[in-house]
């Protein structure tokens, strides 16, 4: 009998510590109606293979099950509907979160200015999309080539808007035989053929109205308050985001609201927030998303630096709040001056991560050398060294080698490299190394397609505002596919008036190799004699004016 009662609790404990956490609920139709056929994966990112899957039942019900715990990202789909994605947060091995989902339908909200065809025959690339013909009935026809005595297709269909305000994913067509899920959040269609190739027709009409709207919600109050706390964690700029879109009437005002008046509000808003009796992890996610926060506000108060400095301590080693928000403790202590201890805490946390913490600390690593590059040289050197000898393969490893390589020549430190470009608001001039001489020169390589490049212009404008009567030359260097881009976006967004360059090419342009570029936007500061003295570090948002009042007014 003893052996059978070791041999029971053995078989007990293993059964507890294999016990898994549960996400369920309903998926329903864009017509209010449960779904005839839909599937719910679960992975560790947006962007990684799924780790669980379940299909959506005939009532509309699912359940899907995961012994991983903290932030993970569901995925919804069903065929004639645009998929959703949401990211939930798993606190402990018996959590159950229930939700409640209405998919939004494939149906087009804009005219419809083309209807694209891919499948096996162009290996499912998007680039390689062939247009259908659009018939006079309205619907769209491709002949489509049959292998294996089986054509498979999606469709891409492209609105007549600004590409920048389309979303745009392969969906199924409305003619199958049988329906895939493409592992992607669409549907891939099957038809059957004894022919060598099948006209295809894709019919606009036969895609469901949405009568509902899409929608996603956690069914249970408390858990829809931690979840949304989550998403501050991740995001700490999100409630400002959608605070400041309430209150600005142009785009400039609203990047002046996130980056100077709602940054310091917000975090007095998770000072009174945070009550000695709140339960975990809620006390733990507030504290969390106030760390993250510090990073954006410039006009940090000590109460700000105290709460964050507190965070080191309120929030356990091994709280699963950590495995969404790693990265803020390199914030936290570099808030705190003491951005040389990071790393022994990030060790601590991502060993309690198994698999997944290699990649956290290779990346808090980076982070660290961002944080010191150009301030502790020491600090830089032996962070960068390890992060290379831990993990010379990792993508971290790599993009760290490309920013900071030795060999570089766009590296703090350095001299300006040589170059002559003609001005773009005049040809006969020749903007050069020499010609800047003399003077602070503050570059900015950027283009009007990328996101964070015009967010920045807010803050240059008012940097230039500043200081346009001191001894300093702004010169943007753009790297869009065209030069007309760049006149209307100055008429219509932001006047930039500064010197201005073109070089074509976008990344494989003379510009961009010269300057080294990996991504952008990419701020350069360079001194009157021509030393570069900030890449990125300290240029962007808030912190590129107190940069500027050090460099040039000693302030």
């Amino acid at each position: 009998m003893r052996v059978i009662n070791v041999v029971c609790a053995l078989f007990l404990a293993a059964a507890v510590a294999m016990q898994a956490s549960e996400i369920r609920g309903t998926v329903r139709s864009a017509a209010g109606v449960p779904l005839e056929k839909g599937i719910v994966t679960l992975s560790t990112s947006k962007f990684t293979p799924a780790i669980a899957t379940a299909n959506v039942q005939r009532d509309g019900t699912f359940s899907i099950e995961t012994e991983k715990l903290g932030g993970l990202s569901l995925t919804f789909a069903a065929p004639d509907h645009a998929p959703q994605l949401r990211d939930v947060f798993v606190a402990s091995s018996d959590h159950t979160i229930d939700v409640a989902v209405t998919l939004g339908t494939n149906r087009p909200k804009a005219p419809v200015k083309e209807v694209k065809i891919l499948g096996e025959f162009n290996d499912w690339s998007f680039e390689e999309a062939v247009s259908m013909e659009k018939l006079s009935n309205g619907t769209y026809r491709y002949m489509l080539p049959v292998r294996n005595g089986v054509a498979a297709y999606q469709v891409l269909v492209i609105e007549d808007v600004d590409e920048e305000e389309q979303e745009l994913h392969s969906i199924n067509g409305t003619q199958y035989d049988r329906l895939e899920y493409d592992g992607g959040g669409d549907f891939r269609s099957f038809v059957q053929s004894k022919q060598a190739a099948v006209a295809v027709v894709f019919d606009l009409s036969k895609l469901p109205e949405g009568k509902t709207a899409a929608s996603f919600a956690f069914t249970a109050p408390a858990e829809a308050e931690v979840q949304r706390l989550v998403e501050q964690v991740r995001d700490p700029l999100s409630a400002i985001r959608s605070a400041a879109s309430q209150r600005a009437t142009s785009q400039q005002e609203f990047f002046d609201i996130i980056f100077e008046e709602l940054g310091p509000a917000e975090l007095v808003r998770v000072h009174t927030q945070l009550g000695e009796s709140m339960p975990n992890p809620k006390r733990h996610l507030l504290v969390a998303k106030a760390m993250g926060l510090m990073r954006w506000v410039s006009k940090r108060t000590a109460q700000d630096t105290a709460l964050v400095g507190a965070a080191l301590r309120q929030i356990p080693l091994d709280s699963k709040v950590w495995y969404l928000a790693v990265g803020h403790v390199v914030d936290a202590y570099s808030a705190v001056g003491k951005i040389e201890d990071a790393l022994a805490d990030v060790r601590t946390i991502t060993g309690n991560m198994g698999a997944d913490g290699a990649d956290q600390l290779a990346w808090a690593m980076y982070r660290v050398c961002m944080g010191v590059e150009g301030k502790r040289k020491d600090l830089f050197a032996s962070t960068y060294d390890q992060l290379m000898k831990d993990f010379p393969n990792h993508p971290a490893a790599q993009q760290a080698k490309t920013s900071w390589d030795p060999n570089k020549k766009i590296v703090v430190g350095k001299p300006l490299p040589e170059f002559s470009y003609p001005s773009l608001d005049n040809p006969n001039v020749s903007v050069t190394t020499a010609s800047l001489k003399g003077k602070w020169v503050l570059i900015d390589l950027w283009a009007t397609w990328c996101g964070p490049c015009v967010a920045e212009m807010p803050t240059i404008m008012k940097a230039w505002e500043e200081f346009k009567n001191d001894n300093i030359v702004f010169l943007s260097i753009s790297l869009d596919q065209s030069a007309d881009k760049i006149a209307p976006f100055r008429e219509k967004r932001f006047a930039m008036p500064w010197l201005h360059v073109y070089r074509e090419g976008v990344f494989a342009s003379d510009a961009s190799k010269l300057f080294e570029v990996t991504g952008i936007p990419k701020p350069i500061l360079v001194s009157p004699d021509g030393v570069i003295t900030h890449i990125t570090n300290g240029l962007r948002g808030p912190a590129l004016l107190d940069t500027l009042r050090k460099a040039l007014r000693g302030g």
